[in-house]
């Protein structure tokens, strides 16, 4: 190559650095002048304004109206810009024996609509696949976006999940053990699609916004249609080399296995058990159970805090107060227990953080070129 090559190329790949750096700054802030920009990039406010102008042809980055009162000497308002939050869509889907959930958020992640269906849990596996599209047409539809507004897809299924979005194992939907779940999805939406164990999701969603916020080892134990655990190792998730981290009930007359036998084949909720005198000797067995579940994880994983979710998450002091008796002659440290916030919707915002994770990736990677 010739050194005026050589100097183009270097030209361009500093243009985008630029405009990757100018960016990030927009995508943190509210609303921001050149002046602003200019001093946090860190760049001359010629580069910041042919990265403005950049991004605002993109679509990525629009004008605000100026504030009153903020003019100038010459009188002229400062130009202020924003990131467009509303550039594009992602859309988080939690998938149960019981019913499929759409959230669809912006760029930011802020929720923009929702769409619940329930499903009976016998219904046969390219049904269910057909009431999750039409679901999830409808969320779209609800918020006015099509399809191709869609930067990322992300899904939180029951059973082993491989790397590639397969379902390798599943106990709890007829037919979805050896699905490949991404692939099917993929075929319907214009955009990368990621499918992950629920409990996992649900861990990612009470990290993102409910009790477990910003810590980075947490322990997410979800009772849905069954016990599942999601583990979270330095803010990431921990899926193991086949997806089957924290599947502790796979092992025959575990503790693990007998807490969930005792949720799955109970005729009544659980708070309302822990509550009944007559059931006490079974409660006791259940806590039981559950503490040396907690326990296992806690050893093995060592995390700061571990959240009860799903309907464990209904049944409150008088589920921890004994969790927290037994623990200590159990673990060499015992992790904090939290009931989580989130109720019901933990999996689907977990799904829409990862997501979110894979759509700011493909947003700085077009800056960047």
């Amino acid at each position: 190559m010739n050194g005026a090559g050589r100097l183009g190329g270097d030209a361009t790949a500093l243009r985008r650095l630029n405009t990757a750096r100018v960016l990030r700054v927009l995508h943190r802030a509210e609303a921001v002048t050149l002046t602003d920009l200019t001093k946090t990039a860190r760049l001359s406010r010629s580069a910041v304004e042919g990265a403005v102008e950049e991004l605002i042809s993109s679509g990525l980055v629009g004008e605000v109206e100026p504030v009153s009162g903020d003019a100038r000497p010459l009188g002229r308002p400062a130009r202020r810009f924003r990131f467009r939050t509303d550039a594009g869509h992602v859309l988080g889907v939690h998938i149960s024996p019981h019913k499929v959930f759409a959230t669809l958020g912006d760029l930011h992640g802020e929720i923009v609509a929702s769409k619940r269906v329930e499903l009976t849990p016998a219904l046969p596996a390219n049904e269910r696949l057909v009431m999750i599209r039409r679901a999830t047409q409808q969320c779209l539809q609800a918020a006015g976006v099509t399809k191709d507004d869609l930067w990322a897809v992300a899904v939180g299924t029951p059973g082993l999940v491989d790397r590639t979005g397969r379902v390798s194992l599943c106990s709890v939907i007829e037919g979805w053990t050896g699905l490949d779940l991404a692939a099917e999805l993929a075929t319907h939406f214009p955009c990368p699609v990621r499918v992950e164990n629920d409990a996992n999701t649900a861990a990612m969603g009470e990290r993102w916004r409910g009790v477990a916020k910003d810590v980075d080892d947490v322990v997410y134990v979800l009772a849905d249609h069954k016990l599942g655990v999601g583990v979270v190792v330095g803010g990431r998730v921990h899926r193991g080399s086949h997806g089957a981290a924290g599947e502790l009930g796979a092992m025959p007359r575990s503790p693990w296995a007998a807490a969930n036998d005792f949720l799955v084949s109970s005729d009544h909720s659980p708070e309302r058990l822990l509550a009944d005198p007559a059931a006490a000797d079974t409660v006791a067995e259940f806590i039981e159970d559950l503490a040396t579940g907690i326990a296992t994880m806690a050893l093995a994983v060592d995390p700061e805090l571990v959240v009860l979710g799903g309907f464990l998450a209904n049944c409150g002091q008088a589920l921890i107060e004994p969790l927290n008796r037994r623990l200590p002659e159990l673990c060499l440290l015992p992790p904090r227990l939290l009931l989580s916030e989130l109720a019901d919707d933990a999996v689907a915002l977990g799904a829409l953080r990862v997501a979110l994770d894979e759509a700011e990736s493909r947003l700085f990677a077009i800056s960047a070129g």
